[in-house]
Protein backbone atom coordinates (compact mmCIF):
# COMPACT_ATOMS: atom_id res chain seq x y z
CA UNK A 1 0.00 0.00 0.00
CA UNK A 2 2.86 2.39 0.85
CA UNK A 3 4.43 1.75 -2.59
CA UNK A 4 1.08 2.35 -4.29
CA UNK A 5 0.56 5.59 -2.37
CA UNK A 6 4.04 6.88 -3.25
CA UNK A 7 3.45 6.10 -6.92
CA UNK A 8 0.07 7.86 -6.85
CA UNK A 9 1.50 10.95 -5.15
CA UNK A 10 4.23 11.19 -7.78
CA UNK A 11 1.64 11.07 -10.57
CA UNK A 12 -0.40 13.77 -8.82
CA UNK A 13 2.52 16.17 -9.08
CA UNK A 14 1.36 16.66 -12.67
CA UNK A 15 -1.97 18.08 -11.52
CA UNK A 16 -2.27 21.78 -12.07
CA UNK A 17 -3.75 23.87 -9.28
CA UNK A 18 -5.15 27.35 -9.86
CA UNK A 19 -3.02 30.19 -8.57
CA UNK A 20 -4.85 33.34 -7.51
CA UNK A 21 -3.36 36.71 -6.59
CA UNK A 22 -4.72 38.06 -3.33
CA UNK A 23 -7.18 40.93 -3.44
CA UNK A 24 -6.25 44.54 -2.80
CA UNK A 25 -6.64 43.97 0.95
CA UNK A 26 -4.69 40.68 1.10
CA UNK A 27 -1.97 40.69 3.73
CA UNK A 28 1.51 41.93 2.95
CA UNK A 29 4.51 39.64 3.28
CA UNK A 30 5.37 40.96 6.72
CA UNK A 31 1.90 40.54 8.22
CA UNK A 32 0.90 37.44 10.18
CA UNK A 33 -2.17 35.83 8.62
CA UNK A 34 -4.15 35.54 11.84
CA UNK A 35 -3.60 39.20 12.79
CA UNK A 36 -4.44 40.26 9.27
CA UNK A 37 -7.76 38.39 9.38
CA UNK A 38 -8.62 40.01 12.72
CA UNK A 39 -7.85 43.45 11.30
CA UNK A 40 -9.85 42.77 8.11
CA UNK A 41 -13.14 42.90 10.00
CA UNK A 42 -14.39 39.78 8.20
CA UNK A 43 -16.22 36.97 9.92
CA UNK A 44 -13.93 33.95 10.30
CA UNK A 45 -13.32 31.00 12.60
CA UNK A 46 -10.03 29.46 13.61
CA UNK A 47 -9.16 25.79 14.04
CA UNK A 48 -5.93 24.07 14.94
CA UNK A 49 -4.77 23.97 11.32
CA UNK A 50 -7.03 26.32 9.37
CA UNK A 51 -8.82 29.63 9.17
CA UNK A 52 -12.31 29.46 7.71
CA UNK A 53 -14.05 32.33 5.89
CA UNK A 54 -17.79 31.70 5.39
CA UNK A 55 -19.76 33.36 2.55
CA UNK A 56 -20.08 37.10 3.22
CA UNK A 57 -19.81 40.53 1.65
CA UNK A 58 -16.40 42.04 0.88
CA UNK A 59 -14.67 38.67 0.40
CA UNK A 60 -13.60 39.76 -3.07
CA UNK A 61 -11.61 42.66 -1.61
CA UNK A 62 -9.64 40.12 0.38
CA UNK A 63 -9.44 37.07 -1.88
CA UNK A 64 -9.68 38.74 -5.28
CA UNK A 65 -11.21 37.35 -8.46
CA UNK A 66 -11.27 33.76 -7.23
CA UNK A 67 -14.44 34.59 -5.26
CA UNK A 68 -16.32 35.12 -8.55
CA UNK A 69 -15.41 31.70 -9.95
CA UNK A 70 -16.96 29.49 -7.29
CA UNK A 71 -20.66 29.25 -6.30
CA UNK A 72 -21.95 32.06 -4.09
CA UNK A 73 -22.47 29.65 -1.17
CA UNK A 74 -18.73 28.81 -1.07
CA UNK A 75 -16.61 29.03 2.06
CA UNK A 76 -12.81 29.25 2.01
CA UNK A 77 -10.67 27.09 4.31
CA UNK A 78 -7.14 28.51 4.45
CA UNK A 79 -4.39 26.21 5.69
CA UNK A 80 -2.11 27.66 8.35
CA UNK A 81 0.79 25.60 7.04
CA UNK A 82 2.23 27.88 4.34
CA UNK A 83 2.88 26.69 0.81
CA UNK A 84 1.05 25.65 -2.33
CA UNK A 85 -1.08 22.46 -2.53
CA UNK A 86 1.99 20.38 -3.39
CA UNK A 87 3.84 21.65 -0.32
CA UNK A 88 1.32 22.39 2.44
CA UNK A 89 0.30 19.75 4.96
CA UNK A 90 -3.07 19.30 6.65
CA UNK A 91 -3.05 16.70 9.43
CA UNK A 92 -4.79 16.27 12.76
CA UNK A 93 -3.24 16.46 16.22
CA UNK A 94 -2.52 12.75 16.69
CA UNK A 95 0.90 11.42 17.62
CA UNK A 96 1.26 7.72 16.81
CA UNK A 97 5.05 7.49 16.70
CA UNK A 98 7.48 8.34 13.93
CA UNK A 99 6.82 5.31 11.68
CA UNK A 100 3.04 5.45 12.13
CA UNK A 101 3.01 9.20 11.45
CA UNK A 102 4.96 8.67 8.23
CA UNK A 103 2.41 6.13 7.01
CA UNK A 104 -0.44 8.42 8.11
CA UNK A 105 1.03 11.23 6.03
CA UNK A 106 0.94 8.94 3.01
CA UNK A 107 -2.61 7.81 3.79
CA UNK A 108 -3.82 11.36 4.34
CA UNK A 109 -1.96 12.71 1.34
CA UNK A 110 -1.54 16.23 0.11
CA UNK A 111 -4.51 18.59 -0.30
CA UNK A 112 -5.49 17.30 -3.77
CA UNK A 113 -5.96 13.77 -2.44
CA UNK A 114 -7.75 15.11 0.63
CA UNK A 115 -10.23 16.84 -1.64
CA UNK A 116 -11.09 13.47 -3.20
CA UNK A 117 -11.56 11.89 0.24
CA UNK A 118 -13.74 14.82 1.34
CA UNK A 119 -15.96 14.42 -1.72
CA UNK A 120 -16.28 10.70 -1.00
CA UNK A 121 -17.53 11.62 2.48
CA UNK A 122 -19.98 13.99 0.74
CA UNK A 123 -21.03 11.15 -1.56
CA UNK A 124 -21.76 9.08 1.57
CA UNK A 125 -24.03 11.90 2.78
CA UNK A 126 -21.88 12.90 5.75
CA UNK A 127 -20.05 16.04 4.65
CA UNK A 128 -20.10 19.10 2.38
CA UNK A 129 -19.09 19.24 -1.26
CA UNK A 130 -15.52 20.39 -2.00
CA UNK A 131 -15.24 22.48 -5.16
CA UNK A 132 -11.50 22.93 -5.39
CA UNK A 133 -8.12 23.20 -3.74
CA UNK A 134 -6.11 26.18 -4.97
CA UNK A 135 -3.42 28.64 -3.96
CA UNK A 136 -3.56 32.33 -3.10
CA UNK A 137 -0.32 34.23 -3.33
CA UNK A 138 1.30 37.60 -2.92
CA UNK A 139 5.01 38.13 -3.28
CA UNK A 140 6.69 35.14 -1.71
CA UNK A 141 3.61 34.20 0.35
CA UNK A 142 1.69 31.06 -0.62
CA UNK A 143 -1.39 29.69 1.13
CA UNK A 144 -3.43 26.63 0.17
CA UNK A 145 -7.21 27.08 0.19
CA UNK A 146 -9.98 24.47 0.10
CA UNK A 147 -13.13 25.90 -1.50
CA UNK A 148 -16.12 24.20 0.12
CA UNK A 149 -19.89 24.26 0.06
CA UNK A 150 -20.69 26.20 3.23
CA UNK A 151 -22.70 24.28 5.83
CA UNK A 152 -25.64 26.15 7.31
CA UNK A 153 -26.52 24.19 10.44
CA UNK A 154 -26.57 23.96 14.20
CA UNK A 155 -24.54 22.06 16.78
CA UNK A 156 -25.81 18.54 17.54
CA UNK A 157 -27.19 17.22 20.80
CA UNK A 158 -25.46 14.33 22.57
CA UNK A 159 -28.07 11.93 21.19
CA UNK A 160 -27.65 13.23 17.64
CA UNK A 161 -23.87 13.01 17.86
CA UNK A 162 -24.00 9.42 19.07
CA UNK A 163 -26.28 8.59 16.15
CA UNK A 164 -23.76 10.17 13.78
CA UNK A 165 -20.96 8.03 15.28
CA UNK A 166 -23.12 4.93 14.79
CA UNK A 167 -23.75 5.85 11.13
CA UNK A 168 -20.06 6.63 10.60
CA UNK A 169 -19.04 3.22 11.95
CA UNK A 170 -21.41 1.58 9.48
CA UNK A 171 -19.98 3.60 6.60
CA UNK A 172 -16.43 2.72 7.62
CA UNK A 173 -17.36 -0.96 7.70
CA UNK A 174 -19.24 -1.09 4.38
CA UNK A 175 -17.56 1.51 2.16
CA UNK A 176 -14.11 2.46 0.86
CA UNK A 177 -13.67 5.00 3.65
CA UNK A 178 -11.21 4.42 6.46
CA UNK A 179 -9.52 6.33 9.27
CA UNK A 180 -5.86 7.31 9.07
CA UNK A 181 -5.62 7.48 12.89
CA UNK A 182 -5.86 4.82 15.57
CA UNK A 183 -8.38 4.93 18.42
CA UNK A 184 -10.30 7.63 16.57
CA UNK A 185 -13.40 7.29 18.81
CA UNK A 186 -11.39 8.56 21.77
CA UNK A 187 -10.04 11.61 19.96
CA UNK A 188 -11.35 15.15 20.39
CA UNK A 189 -12.35 15.39 16.72
CA UNK A 190 -14.99 12.69 17.35
CA UNK A 191 -15.89 13.40 20.96
CA UNK A 192 -19.58 14.06 21.43
CA UNK A 193 -21.51 16.23 21.33
CA UNK A 194 -19.63 18.73 19.12
CA UNK A 195 -16.73 16.63 17.76
CA UNK A 196 -14.44 19.60 18.38
CA UNK A 197 -16.88 21.87 16.55
CA UNK A 198 -16.69 19.77 13.38
CA UNK A 199 -20.20 18.28 13.36
CA UNK A 200 -23.32 20.16 12.29
CA UNK A 201 -26.96 19.26 11.87
CA UNK A 202 -28.73 20.59 8.79
CA UNK A 203 -32.29 20.30 7.56
CA UNK A 204 -33.00 19.05 4.09
CA UNK A 205 -35.96 17.94 2.01
CA UNK A 206 -35.75 14.46 3.52
CA UNK A 207 -35.30 15.67 7.10
CA UNK A 208 -32.27 16.10 9.35
CA UNK A 209 -28.84 15.11 8.05
CA UNK A 210 -25.29 15.22 9.42
CA UNK A 211 -22.43 17.32 8.06
CA UNK A 212 -18.90 16.61 9.32
CA UNK A 213 -16.65 19.40 8.05
CA UNK A 214 -13.15 18.19 8.97
CA UNK A 215 -11.73 15.52 6.66
CA UNK A 216 -7.99 15.34 7.33
CA UNK A 217 -8.24 12.19 9.47
CA UNK A 218 -9.96 10.14 6.76
CA UNK A 219 -8.53 8.13 3.88
CA UNK A 220 -9.68 5.77 1.13
CA UNK A 221 -8.70 2.13 0.87
CA UNK A 222 -6.46 3.14 -2.03
CA UNK A 223 -6.06 6.43 -3.93
CA UNK A 224 -7.98 5.19 -6.98
CA UNK A 225 -10.46 2.90 -5.23
CA UNK A 226 -13.48 5.18 -5.71
CA UNK A 227 -12.77 5.72 -9.42
CA UNK A 228 -12.31 1.98 -10.01
CA UNK A 229 -15.63 1.23 -8.32
CA UNK A 230 -17.48 3.78 -10.46
CA UNK A 231 -15.92 2.48 -13.67
CA UNK A 232 -16.61 -1.15 -12.78
CA UNK A 233 -20.26 -0.54 -11.86
CA UNK A 234 -21.20 1.80 -14.70
CA UNK A 235 -19.71 0.45 -17.92
CA UNK A 236 -23.22 0.24 -19.46
CA UNK A 237 -23.98 3.89 -18.63
CA UNK A 238 -20.72 5.03 -20.22
CA UNK A 239 -21.09 2.71 -23.21
CA UNK A 240 -22.13 4.31 -26.48
CA UNK A 241 -22.35 2.99 -30.03
CA UNK A 242 -22.28 -0.51 -31.43
CA UNK A 243 -20.94 -3.44 -29.41
CA UNK A 244 -17.97 -5.44 -30.64
CA UNK A 245 -18.06 -9.20 -31.04
CA UNK A 246 -14.65 -9.55 -29.38
CA UNK A 247 -15.75 -7.53 -26.33
CA UNK A 248 -17.75 -9.06 -23.53
CA UNK A 249 -21.02 -7.13 -23.29
CA UNK A 250 -20.91 -3.36 -22.82
CA UNK A 251 -17.68 -1.49 -22.29
CA UNK A 252 -16.56 2.10 -21.86
CA UNK A 253 -16.78 4.58 -24.71
CA UNK A 254 -13.91 6.74 -23.41
CA UNK A 255 -10.89 5.14 -21.81
CA UNK A 256 -10.07 6.54 -18.36
CA UNK A 257 -6.34 7.36 -18.20
CA UNK A 258 -4.59 5.38 -15.49
CA UNK A 259 -7.15 2.55 -15.52
CA UNK A 260 -6.98 -0.60 -17.60
CA UNK A 261 -10.67 -0.89 -18.51
CA UNK A 262 -11.32 -1.53 -22.21
CA UNK A 263 -12.90 1.26 -24.23
CA UNK A 264 -13.96 2.12 -27.76
CA UNK A 265 -11.97 5.39 -27.82
CA UNK A 266 -8.45 6.06 -26.58
CA UNK A 267 -8.64 9.26 -24.52
CA UNK A 268 -4.86 9.74 -24.29
CA UNK A 269 -4.37 9.54 -28.05
CA UNK A 270 -7.23 11.93 -28.81
CA UNK A 271 -6.18 14.38 -26.10
CA UNK A 272 -2.50 14.38 -27.03
CA UNK A 273 -3.29 15.12 -30.66
CA UNK A 274 -5.51 18.06 -29.67
CA UNK A 275 -3.00 19.33 -27.13
CA UNK A 276 -0.17 19.21 -29.67
CA UNK A 277 -2.13 21.54 -31.97
CA UNK A 278 -2.89 23.95 -29.12
CA UNK A 279 0.76 24.01 -28.06
CA UNK A 280 1.97 24.53 -31.65
CA UNK A 281 -0.30 27.58 -31.85
CA UNK A 282 0.72 28.89 -28.40
CA UNK A 283 -2.80 28.45 -27.00
CA UNK A 284 -2.91 27.70 -23.29
CA UNK A 285 -5.81 26.16 -21.40
CA UNK A 286 -4.91 28.17 -18.31
CA UNK A 287 -8.01 29.72 -16.72
CA UNK A 288 -10.15 29.13 -19.80
CA UNK A 289 -13.69 27.81 -19.72
CA UNK A 290 -14.08 24.42 -21.41
CA UNK A 291 -17.40 23.28 -22.89
CA UNK A 292 -17.77 19.63 -23.89
CA UNK A 293 -20.91 18.77 -25.86
CA UNK A 294 -21.58 15.04 -25.61
CA UNK A 295 -18.98 14.66 -22.87
CA UNK A 296 -19.66 11.00 -21.98
CA UNK A 297 -17.54 10.27 -18.87
CA UNK A 298 -15.98 13.75 -18.92
CA UNK A 299 -12.40 12.76 -19.70
CA UNK A 300 -11.74 15.78 -21.94
CA UNK A 301 -12.87 18.00 -19.07
CA UNK A 302 -10.63 16.13 -16.63
CA UNK A 303 -7.64 16.49 -18.97
CA UNK A 304 -8.35 20.21 -19.45
CA UNK A 305 -8.55 20.85 -15.71
CA UNK A 306 -5.19 19.13 -15.24
CA UNK A 307 -3.79 21.70 -17.65
CA UNK A 308 -5.24 24.58 -15.64
CA UNK A 309 -8.64 25.20 -17.21
CA UNK A 310 -10.85 27.42 -15.08
CA UNK A 311 -14.01 25.30 -15.18
CA UNK A 312 -15.51 22.59 -17.34
CA UNK A 313 -19.15 22.30 -18.39
CA UNK A 314 -20.27 19.07 -20.05
CA UNK A 315 -23.55 17.81 -21.55
CA UNK A 316 -24.76 14.26 -22.01
CA UNK A 317 -27.82 12.16 -21.16
CA UNK A 318 -29.28 12.34 -17.66
CA UNK A 319 -28.03 8.87 -16.78
CA UNK A 320 -24.50 9.34 -18.15
CA UNK A 321 -23.94 12.84 -16.76
CA UNK A 322 -24.97 11.77 -13.26
CA UNK A 323 -22.33 9.05 -13.13
CA UNK A 324 -19.74 11.23 -14.90
CA UNK A 325 -20.18 13.79 -12.13
CA UNK A 326 -19.12 11.18 -9.57
CA UNK A 327 -16.22 9.98 -11.70
CA UNK A 328 -14.82 13.50 -12.05
CA UNK A 329 -15.13 14.07 -8.29
CA UNK A 330 -13.33 10.77 -7.67
CA UNK A 331 -10.45 12.02 -9.84
CA UNK A 332 -10.23 15.43 -8.18
CA UNK A 333 -11.72 17.20 -11.22
CA UNK A 334 -14.41 18.99 -9.23
CA UNK A 335 -14.21 22.36 -11.02
CA UNK A 336 -16.92 21.15 -13.34
CA UNK A 337 -20.63 21.18 -14.03
CA UNK A 338 -22.26 18.16 -15.70
CA UNK A 339 -25.67 18.67 -17.31
CA UNK A 340 -28.17 15.95 -18.18
CA UNK A 341 -29.81 17.09 -21.39
CA UNK A 342 -31.80 15.96 -24.41
CA UNK A 343 -29.45 17.60 -26.90
CA UNK A 344 -30.58 18.77 -30.32
CA UNK A 345 -29.63 21.45 -32.84
CA UNK A 346 -32.00 23.91 -31.14
CA UNK A 347 -30.64 23.35 -27.62
CA UNK A 348 -29.54 26.46 -25.71
CA UNK A 349 -26.17 25.67 -24.14
CA UNK A 350 -25.67 29.00 -22.38
CA UNK A 351 -28.69 28.54 -20.14
CA UNK A 352 -26.88 25.68 -18.39
CA UNK A 353 -23.66 27.56 -17.71
CA UNK A 354 -23.62 28.76 -14.08
CA UNK A 355 -24.40 32.49 -14.04
CA UNK A 356 -21.26 33.37 -12.09
CA UNK A 357 -19.16 31.80 -14.88
CA UNK A 358 -20.73 33.60 -17.84
CA UNK A 359 -18.30 36.50 -17.40
CA UNK A 360 -15.42 34.04 -18.01
CA UNK A 361 -16.91 32.58 -21.20
CA UNK A 362 -14.92 34.82 -23.55
CA UNK A 363 -12.07 32.76 -24.98
CA UNK A 364 -13.65 29.37 -24.20
CA UNK A 365 -12.60 26.10 -25.78
CA UNK A 366 -15.44 23.94 -27.14
CA UNK A 367 -15.18 20.20 -27.71
CA UNK A 368 -17.68 18.86 -30.24
CA UNK A 369 -16.42 15.32 -30.59
CA UNK A 370 -18.26 12.61 -32.56
CA UNK A 371 -21.63 14.18 -31.69
CA UNK A 372 -22.71 16.16 -34.80
CA UNK A 373 -24.09 13.11 -36.60
CA UNK A 374 -26.30 12.41 -33.55
CA UNK A 375 -27.69 15.85 -32.72
CA UNK A 376 -26.68 18.12 -35.60
CA UNK A 377 -24.81 21.38 -35.15
CA UNK A 378 -26.30 23.44 -32.33
CA UNK A 379 -27.53 26.72 -33.83
CA UNK A 380 -26.42 28.91 -30.92
CA UNK A 381 -22.74 27.95 -31.20
CA UNK A 382 -21.76 31.05 -33.27
CA UNK A 383 -23.03 33.33 -30.49
CA UNK A 384 -20.77 31.79 -27.84
CA UNK A 385 -17.50 33.79 -27.58
CA UNK A 386 -15.27 30.74 -28.04
CA UNK A 387 -11.64 30.97 -29.06
CA UNK A 388 -11.03 27.34 -30.06
CA UNK A 389 -13.53 24.87 -31.51
CA UNK A 390 -12.47 21.22 -31.67
CA UNK A 391 -14.63 19.17 -34.04
CA UNK A 392 -14.50 15.43 -34.57
CA UNK A 393 -16.75 13.91 -37.22
CA UNK A 394 -18.29 10.53 -37.85
CA UNK A 395 -16.58 7.46 -39.20
CA UNK A 396 -16.40 7.62 -43.03
CA UNK A 397 -16.95 11.40 -42.93
CA UNK A 398 -14.38 13.34 -44.97
CA UNK A 399 -12.65 16.59 -44.10
CA UNK A 400 -14.45 18.27 -47.02
CA UNK A 401 -17.81 17.10 -45.65
CA UNK A 402 -16.85 18.35 -42.19
CA UNK A 403 -16.06 21.82 -43.51
CA UNK A 404 -19.40 21.92 -45.29
CA UNK A 405 -21.21 20.93 -42.07
CA UNK A 406 -19.31 23.63 -40.20
CA UNK A 407 -19.97 26.39 -42.75
CA UNK A 408 -21.91 28.48 -40.21
CA UNK A 409 -18.83 28.54 -37.97
CA UNK A 410 -16.18 28.92 -40.68
CA UNK A 411 -16.83 32.61 -41.21
CA UNK A 412 -14.60 35.66 -41.37
CA UNK A 413 -12.25 35.75 -38.41
CA UNK A 414 -12.19 31.95 -38.03
CA UNK A 415 -9.31 29.85 -39.31
CA UNK A 416 -8.62 26.12 -39.33
CA UNK A 417 -5.43 25.48 -37.38
CA UNK A 418 -5.42 21.77 -38.12
CA UNK A 419 -7.38 19.35 -40.28
CA UNK A 420 -6.48 15.68 -40.23
CA UNK A 421 -7.84 12.23 -39.54
CA UNK A 422 -7.58 10.37 -36.27
CA UNK A 423 -7.78 6.63 -35.67
CA UNK A 424 -7.82 5.32 -32.11
CA UNK A 425 -9.20 2.50 -30.01
CA UNK A 426 -11.83 0.47 -31.89
CA UNK A 427 -12.85 3.44 -34.02
CA UNK A 428 -12.15 3.80 -37.74
CA UNK A 429 -10.62 7.05 -38.91
CA UNK A 430 -12.56 10.24 -38.30
CA UNK A 431 -11.94 13.84 -39.40
CA UNK A 432 -10.55 16.15 -36.71
CA UNK A 433 -10.73 19.88 -37.32
CA UNK A 434 -9.40 22.39 -34.80
CA UNK A 435 -10.50 25.96 -35.49
CA UNK A 436 -9.47 29.28 -33.99
CA UNK A 437 -11.53 32.44 -33.78
CA UNK A 438 -9.98 35.85 -33.34
CA UNK A 439 -10.54 36.40 -29.64
CA UNK A 440 -12.80 39.29 -28.79
CA UNK A 441 -11.43 41.78 -26.26
CA UNK A 442 -12.72 41.38 -22.71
Amino acid sequence: MVFQLKKWHQSEQKNHYLRWPGGEAWCSENTKLNQFLVDSGLNFSEGSHTYYLPPQKNLRRLLGEMVDVYPSNSGFKILKDPGNPLEAEYMGNHEDGRSADKVRRLLTGRPHQQMIVANYIHYQGLGPKIYDVCCIERGEQRHTIFVVDHVFGRSPSMTECREFIRILKTVLKKSLLSMSIRNWENGGDFKCPSCNGNLFISKGVEGVFYQYVDFQNFALESPQAWSRTIIKNNDKKFHFGNKREWRKGSYLYQSVPGFGASAKRNTDKRWNKILDVLNENSISLSKRMVLDVGCNSGMMIAASLKKGALWGVGWDTQETSKVARLLLDSMGASRSTLVGANLSSSYDLEKDIPKNLLKFLNGAIIFYLAIQHHIGLIKSLPSIPWHVFVYEGAQKETIEQSKKLLSNLLVEGVSVMSSSYITDGDSSKRPLLIMKKIQEPE
